[in-house]
């Protein structure tokens, strides 16, 4: 794994659009956010959150967190009851060694990314039951399942950042014939190849539906995310401007040199994007970490943004209060935000607690500022 890839995973996780107007913005403001869920993981003495690094929210309400720690993915109810835990006691089947954080459930089976060895386990989501594994090339640190199978998002050995997995080569690693997972679709932007420090810390796709059918794809200092057709074609881009976080500075390649400075401020040299998706309305959603590391320990601040579907309009960077307590967890579904975030045990207890807090995000803020000027953005701001 290149350069700090493996410190950020175990500390944390067409054309271009002619104009974007952006909210006048104070502090702290950008979409407001609604609380609609507030859940205390039910965790126990044996099956607990160590270190979260990953989150799948699931249509019944349940969801499932990866744990760095334990190598492991925990299940629980939408009333935070656990219900299963995945990649225990290494099974024959699927032996999970350095779980990665991205996951997808695709026609109830789960797949968990692993990084060592490089391969997605495959689970029964209902049972736990392993099922077996499919070997992937390159580094995949993003996945969104459907019916028929699951994309994967990362970086490929061709500069290619995408791969399909359909249904069939699913049921083949399950019989024990797996084929391996090639990402060989969408060029990725040219900085994350040319730049091994580039690419080891930021290196971190993000992937989400782009409503009604197509896929968001960015890689974490993205400024824009790629809009793609289910055929893997690049059909478009959508630019998110910056008003609280960090945001990409001018000259990063040439900025993130380790020879000039240490790796504590590389880390924290630009906002990363952790999550994105749509929804019906194809209003764009898009979580930015601004993270920090210091004498190995790592923080950061979330911000939550939305950009209208013609880009006309953009509610960026409300920050998500947390406990400061290492980085939140973020997934996005939707106009929904999912959170999950550590506190510290309360009565003076030997473990954290961990919670998922949901929030809807809409205009409410930016509605009432209003709207000023346009602005015209610069090329294609793909970095190709």
């Amino acid at each position: 794994m290149t350069l700090g890839l493996r410190w950020w995973w175990l500390g944390i996780t067409a054309s271009a659009i002619p104009g974007l107007a952006a909210c006048t913005q104070g502090a702290d403001q950008g979409p407001f956010l609604t609380p609609s869920r507030v859940v205390t993981l039910q965790e126990t003495e044996s099956d607990f959150i160590g270190k979260p690094g990953g989150l799948l929210p699931l249509p019944d309400g349940s969801f499932i967190v990866a744990d760095f720690f334990s190598n492991t993915a925990i299940r629980f109810d939408s009333t935070g009851s656990l219900l299963r835990v995945f990649g225990r006691d290494g099974s024959e089947l699927v032996r999970l060694g350095s779980i990665g954080g991205a996951m997808y459930v695709a026609d109830d089976v789960l797949g968990i990314v692993d990084f060592s060895p490089r391969q997605i386990g495959l689970f029964d989501l209902n049972t736990g039951e392993a099922k077996g594994s499919m070997p992937y090339e390159g580094l995949v640190t993003a996945a969104i399942g459907d019916d028929d199978g699951a994309w994967v998002a990362g970086i490929g050995a061709g500069g290619k950042g995408l791969a399909r997995i359909d249904g069939n080569e699913m049921d083949a690693a399950v019989r024990g014939a797996p084929s391996s997972v090639a990402l060989d679709l969408v060029e990725l932007p040219s900085i994350y190849l040319r730049s091994e420090t580039v690419r080891g810390i930021y290196g971190l796709a993000s992937l989400g539906a782009d409503q009604p059918s197509g896929l968001l794809l960015a890689l974490a200092a993205d400024t824009t995310l790629l809009r793609v057709d289910l055929d893997g074609q690049i059909r478009g881009e959508v630019y998110v401007p910056e008003e609280q976080r960090t945001g990409v500075p001018d000259d990063f390649e040439g900025k993130m040199d380790p020879a000039q400075r240490g790796f504590d401020e590389l880390f924290g040299m630009a906002s990363a994007i952790m999550a994105v998706s749509s929804d019906e309305a194809g209003f764009v959603y898009v979580a930015h970490l601004d993270a920090s590391r210091s004498g190995g320990t790592i923080s950061g601040r979330l911000y939550l943004s939305i950009v209208a579907k013609d880009g006309s309009r953009a509610c960026v960077d409300q920050k998500v209060q947390s406990s400061g307590f290492g980085a939140p967890v973020v997934a996005l579904r939707g106009n929904r935000a999912f959170v999950v975030d550590q506190r510290p045990p309360a009565n003076e207890g030997a473990r954290f607690e961990s919670v998922l807090r949901v929030f809807e995000l809409d205009w409410e803020n930016c509605d009432v500022a209003g709207v000023v000027g346009v602005t015209e953005l610069p090329g294609s701001g793909s970095g190709r």
